[in-house]
């Protein structure tokens, strides 16, 4: 009979000091590294609410509303640009005082995929428009003033000019026309057509 090996006895357990405790005994089980799952998910909901309350509460509520009234667009002399008067009328939605930085206008072309834009004319300018080209006066108002003062839950209308490099029928066959009304501590209000 061949020689029989005696049983195999495993090595009797070491004990470790604190300070020579091995790695693979720290990190040895996922389970005694990571925390309970529960009152992570209960933490999370917590903060998604308050989250949601506080965005709720602070949201922007609008504060100017408005609408063009009327167009007047004009083919200069040369007949390369047109001329555009617009007047607006906005509404101040808020218990407070609004002022107007400045005015632009945006124009999307059905042809062309960027928009054309332009800052308002100066208000100073508007009678030498006038005199030079009479029927852009048609259904003149006042002009829309930078640093104009819109009081509480009133109403104001102006009229800003602005110029394209564009021809009268190409603007006539325009997209759509917006105004952009740039504000002192608020956020700017467009008003499309």
């Amino acid at each position: 009979m061949p020689d029989q090996l005696p049983p195999v006895t495993p090595p009797p357990k070491q004990q470790y000091d604190a300070g020579h405790t091995p790695i693979t005994e720290e990190m040895d089980s996922a389970k005694w590294t990571l925390p309970p799952i529960v009152p992570i998910l209960i933490a999370v909901a917590a903060v998604a609410i308050i989250v949601g309350i506080v965005s709720f509460a602070n949201r922007q509520t609008p504060v100017l509303n408005g609408e063009i009234i009327d167009v007047q667009a004009v083919e200069t002399s040369a007949g390369q640009s047109t001329l555009v008067a617009v007047n607006v009328k906005v509404h101040n939605a808020t218990d407070q005082t609004l002022h107007i930085k400045s005015v632009a206008s945006t124009l999307q072309l059905p042809d062309k995929a960027e928009p054309l834009t332009d800052e308002a004319a100066s208000y100073i300018d508007f009678d030498r428009y006038y005199a030079g080209i009479p029927a852009i006066k048609t259904n003149a108002i006042d002009p829309l003033k930078p640093d104009a003062r819109i009081a509480p839950n009133t109403d104001h209308s102006g009229r800003v000019i602005f110029s394209f490099a564009i021809p009268k029928a190409q603007f006539d066959a325009r997209k759509s026309l917006s105004i952009k009304i740039n504000l002192y501590d608020q956020n700017p209000v467009v008003i499309t057509k």
